[in-house]
């Protein structure tokens, strides 16, 4: 599985990376749902910024361009937060499914 190449081999290393992931993403979705909802900008920015490495970390591609769009978004003078909850929509489906490859993987 890809997850297995980013370690080298090093299987300690990608279950403690795999587990990182598993526990302190959703936590960090459901906050960011929330900033999104309240109309938060500088919450959800700051979100948004602290998901990038997790998601850069373990390649997830489809995921990449969404959250670094929904920091920008956040970023803007005047928010479009319709726009911001559209981006946010699409990344929470990336992210469920990269959860639950990542469960099913720490499970084998």
């Amino acid at each position: 599985m890809l997850f297995r190449s980013i370690g080298g081999g090093d299987h300690a290393f990608v279950n403690s990376v795999l587990n990182t992931f598993v526990s302190t993403v959703p936590p960090q979705l459901e906050k960011l749902g929330n900033a999104i909802t309240q109309g938060n900008a500088s919450v959800s920015r700051s979100i948004a910024h602290q998901l990038k490495p997790s998601v850069d970390l373990l390649y997830i591609q489809s995921a990449q361009q969404l959250i670094r769009s929904i920091e920008k978004e956040s970023n803007e003078g005047d928010p479009d937060f319709e726009k911001i909850r559209q981006l946010f929509v699409q990344f929470e489906v990336q992210i469920s499914r990269v959860l639950s490859a990542i469960n099913q993987e720490l499970n084998q």
